[in-house]
């Protein structure tokens, strides 16, 4: 597989992760990022959990 050099991005830096989400949310991310940069990704291991996720993690 080619590695190819990635372009930097010219994102800014944030104050906080409510300043980042909402950055994100207002933006098109093709300007950020190129499709052609993307590559698949398979997870053959990944396993179901019968449990909610409410009982994994903490609910906010």
């Amino acid at each position: 597989m080619k590695i190819r050099s990635r372009k930097k991005l010219g994102g800014p830096a944030f104050e906080s992760e409510d300043a980042e989400r909402e950055f994100w949310d207002s933006v098109d991310l093709t300007d950020y990022f190129d499709k052609s940069d993307f590559v698949p990704v398979s997870f053959p291991n990944l396993k179901p959990t019968s449990a909610p996720l409410e009982k994994l993690y903490k609910v906010l």
